[in-house]
């Protein structure tokens, strides 16, 4: 089963085609070339359409915030192609034109507000960056942060919210520059558990009503099976993706207590637990809800040969 793979490429709005990314070790001379740069990411191959939600889900540490910084254009890719409506991602910028990264919105997990801003500006920063008028930037401010049940809170400064609220403002102001495409680094990690899954509630409510594709990077296995309709684990050094899964429940009213969601989580460590000890995968490959096609690639080369390697229709490339 590869449907989601094999959409309608119109509906395509990211795809990473054989990304990789170097870094010089610390303290290197950038221009030596007597000390090897060390590889990051390997042969990184999605697609994210329009009406999906996408975690990657790996250790601390693996490259998934690397993986985020070369999708938006805050980092150069060394090899590979990053394409935003079949458009290639050249680097970031406040516009909004063709292969700029301006075109999607990036949280990261400090949040990101000015401590000198009020939410309300906070809100309406990327607005007026961009050059939208003061009745007309701050009108769509506070029509998203009603939307995040922070109306009356305009006039507050960072320091006067709760952790969560602060969240909710990230989220709003990435809401506020219509992106094609919002990408997520840990947002909810230093949270805790209770304001954790009420945010995931919003974000997902969120995803319904506005319609922006999501890509969330995680370490944790439960809120990549919550939040993600696919899941990608990446793991190895270089990091690659070692094994994908559907995950058509996702959004459903109830699923973080359907047996669904536990067999998913179930499934996605035990990929991931099978590939730190060196071993194949059972969740690898292309199955159906996250179960394994028969015959399907396992193993530390699984991702060579999956849905997205040689071993696919047209190289799982168009």
């Amino acid at each position: 089963m590869a449907r989601w793979w094999r959409a309608d490429r119109e509906a395509v709005v990211l795809e990473v085609r054989g990304l990789e990314k170097w870094y010089a070790p610390p303290g290197a001379p950038s221009a030596c070339g007597c000390v090897p740069a060390r590889q990051v990411l390997r042969d990184v191959d999605f697609r994210l359409s329009r009406d999906q939600t996408l975690a990657v889900v790996g250790p601390s540490g693996c490259g998934k915030t690397t993986l985020l910084y070369a999708l938006c254009g805050l980092a150069r890719p060394d090899a590979g192609q990053v394409l935003l409506d079949g458009e290639p991602v050249r680097g970031p910028g406040p516009g909004s034109g063709p292969g700029s990264g301006g075109e999607m919105a990036i949280i990261l997990q400090d949040y990101g507000l000015l401590p000198w801003k009020t939410v309300l500006e906070n809100v309406a920063l990327g607005l007026k960056i961009r050059g939208v008028g003061r009745a007309e930037r701050n009108a769509e401010a506070a029509r998203i942060l009603a939307d995040m049940g922070l109306a009356g809170r305009e006039a507050d400064y960072p320091a006067r919210l709760s952790g969560g609220e602060q969240q909710r403002v990230a989220i709003a102001r990435a809401y506020a520059l219509r992106p094609k495409l919002l990408l997520m680094d840990e947002p909810f990690s230093s949270l805790d558990a209770i304001t954790r899954e009420r945010l995931q509630e919003t974000l997902l409510a969120t995803w319904r009503t506005a319609g922006v594709p999501f890509l969330l990077v995680t370490h944790s296995v439960e809120e990549a099976a919550f939040l993600g309709r696919r899941i990608l684990v990446m793991a190895g050094s270089p990091a690659t993706i070692v094994a994908r899964f559907d995950n058509p429940g996702c959004g459903a009213p109830g699923y973080r207590g359907a047996p669904e969601f536990y067999e998913r989580v179930r499934e996605v460590r035990a990929a991931m637990d099978a590939w730190w000890r060196g071993g194949p995968g059972p969740s690898e490959g292309e199955g159906e809800g996250g179960t394994a096609t028969p015959g399907a690639p396992t193993g530390p080369n699984a991702a060579q040969d999956g849905p997205d390697g040689p071993g696919a229709p047209n190289g799982g490339r168009p």
